[in-house]
């Protein structure tokens, strides 16, 4: 059990770091302390969730679907990428984050790959509940923290920032397309 344990941490650490990566590149904008709490709480219901509906119908859905998760990814973060750029002359993109729409969005992208994660999770044993509690918690954190992280470089840096997170989003979509 201590095993599966520590196997199923070293899983969440890594399929937070998409999650925190980007959300640095949110905490930019300024988001409020609220908006920054609902970001976490969504991106950890969804790492609880993925992995679960991948364990479950993953072999179902996996036919259904027609397009690569990593090409998924990757025109999403284009997307964002380019929302991203526009923000900084205009400073709509606080405005779009207001939206329920806007923070699910952001969840769904970086939980995909929990969704993948559970179709093969029972490689490495069972207990997917527990497994699921420690994506969502791990994620929740890392999302938070990023956003945090974020908001102290924008103090810092200002509108530069910005423009390097759009650069960032580019190169992960370029790495998702390759990939």
């Amino acid at each position: 059990m201590i095993e599966y344990l520590i196997i199923s941490i070293i899983l969440g650490l890594s399929l937070s770091v998409d999650a925190f990566s980007l959300s640095i590149i949110y905490g930019t904008i300024g988001l409020e302390k609220g908006k920054i709490n609902q970001l976490s709480l969504i991106v950890g219901l969804y790492h609880f969730i993925m992995p679960i509906i991948g364990y479950y119908f993953g072999f179902i859905i996996k036919r259904i679907i027609i397009i690569e998760g990593n090409i998924f990814i990757a025109i999403i973060f284009i997307i964002i990428a380019i929302e991203m750029f526009f923000s900084i002359k205009d400073h709509q993109k606080q405005e779009e984050l207001k939206s329920i729409y806007s923070l699910l969005l952001f969840g769904i992208t970086v939980s995909i790959d929990s969704f993948i994660v559970g179709i093969g999770i029972k490689i490495i044993g069972d207990y997917i509940i527990l497994k699921a509690i420690i994506f969502a918690v791990i994620s929740c954190f890392s999302t938070y923290m990023g956003c945090k992280l974020g908001k102290r470089l924008k103090d810092n840096f200002g509108n530069k920032i910005i423009i390097i997170g759009g650069i960032i989003l580019i190169i992960l979509s370029f790495y998702y397309f390759i990939s």
